[in-house]
């Protein structure tokens, strides 16, 4: 194949051309903190729509930079695979009752038990005071935080 001089001088010409042209290189952003949290709610529960407009709001005051995954409707398994889960760290956040976290933490389900309180002021109380830190220390104990 013989190439005349004219089409190595337009070879040569665009080579340089190209070479000189400045290039932008877009690159599709992604999140630098990803993190999964599973629920046993439907997507239309009050709970789940609560945690995707919180996951929402995480991703726009971050820029981006935090990305909160939300699988509800217990995409991720049942809650006792997904307590498994998160305590392998396969799963970061969860939400669940206490009666299922009582099969590692017995206490956690104190809130189950019937007429253990007289009324919600009295279980709120009881959570958010010494009988509630008993029940987060147990909780730690088994690798959830």
């Amino acid at each position: 194949m013989n190439i005349t001089r004219r089409e190595f001088g337009l070879t040569i010409a665009a080579t340089a051309l190209a070479a000189t042209t400045p290039v932008r290189y877009v690159f599709a952003q992604t999140a630098e903190i990803k993190l999964k949290y599973g629920t046993a709610f439907p997507a239309d529960h009050p709970g789940a729509v609560r945690i995707k407009e919180a996951a929402d709001a995480i991703r726009k005051d971050t820029g981006g930079r935090v990305d909160l995954q939300v699988y509800p409707a217990s995409q991720l398994g049942s809650e006792p695979d997904m307590i498994s889960q998160t305590r392998s760290g396969a799963v970061d956040f969860m939400s669940t009752a206490g009666t299922n976290l009582q099969t590692l933490v017995p206490s956690a389900g104190i809130n189950g038990v019937a007429f253990a309180f007289k009324d919600y002021d009295t279980v709120w109380a009881a959570m958010d005071g010494d009988l509630g830190g008993h029940v987060r220390r147990a909780i730690e104990k088994v690798n959830l935080h």
